[in-house]
């Protein structure tokens, strides 16, 4: 029996992998992929993110919810056709309107059809000279 096992060893000898087939098996690790912290670099990146550090964002960016000009344009159409406002005085309260008030910012991406008074809400530049162009304003009582 010993010389049995004892030949099996040395024919093991200068093997590679000595009888264990693959390379990837016998790695004690099942589907995991390695012992310890192996592939940190590669497929156990978010294991070990801390370790390896994060990029840092260098620039400012605001969690503001925005809406854009084309979508409060459909809005007010929408409140016109069920007749909620009128034309000549359309005034948009962010603060106390339920449709609106998650919304903290208008942005310029599309166009506005109508004179609207846009209160309690910030603006970026583009939206500010839209609206103005239509002879509306904005205002801020916060």
């Amino acid at each position: 029996m010993v010389i049995r096992s004892e030949r099996k060893r040395k024919s093991y000898l200068g093997n590679r992998t000595r009888g264990a087939g693959d390379t990837k098996n016998r790695r004690g690790a099942g589907c995991k992929g390695g012992k310890g912290r192996a592939g940190k670099w590669k497929h156990k990146k978010v294991k070990y993110a801390a370790e390896i550090g994060t990029k840092i964002r260098q620039t400012a960016r605001s969690n503001d919810k925005t809406i854009s000009l084309f979508s409060l344009n459909s809005y007010v159409n929408g409140l016109l056709i069920n007749k909620i406002v009128k034309e000549d005085k359309i005034v948009l309260d962010f603060k106390d309107n339920k449709d609106l008030n998650d919304y903290a910012k208008v942005v310029g991406n599309g166009n506005i059809d109508y004179k609207v008074n846009l209160k309690n809400v910030k603006f970026s530049k583009s939206a500010e000279d839209k609206v103005k162009a239509r002879g509306g304003s904005f205002e801020w009582a916060f």
